[in-house]
């Protein structure tokens, strides 16, 4: 499966949305969205004592093994940060905001 998305520099690439059903160090816990889910827009809250919100605004290159995702922290803009795909849609680390 792949899906046309917006690199970190802005030219927009197919995205490869094929991820194993294991990670590295075993099985992913059971998570309501999929990778291919994350639109650029999206908010989520992180899970931790923060409980920042932060916002999709890139998805990163087709040539990575597993795709990242650009962040950016809502009421601060300077504040970003790269994580894997994985990661966000991870409910121990991160909820999607509605």
């Amino acid at each position: 499966m792949t899906a046309v998305a917006h690199g970190l520099l802005g030219a927009p690439q197919t995205v490869a949305l094929n991820y194993p059903p294991k990670a590295r160090f075993g099985a992913l816990p059971e998570c309501s969205m999929k990778p291919q889910d994350v639109k650029i827009g999206q908010r989520f809250r992180k899970r931790d004592k923060t409980a920042h919100v932060w916002q999709v605004v890139a998805i990163g290159a087709a040539h990575d093994p597993i795709v990242h995702i650009r962040l950016v922290r809502e009421g601060e803009p300077t504040d970003t940060k790269v994580i894997s795909v994985v990661a966000l849609i991870d409910p121990r680390y991160y909820g999607l905001e509605t």
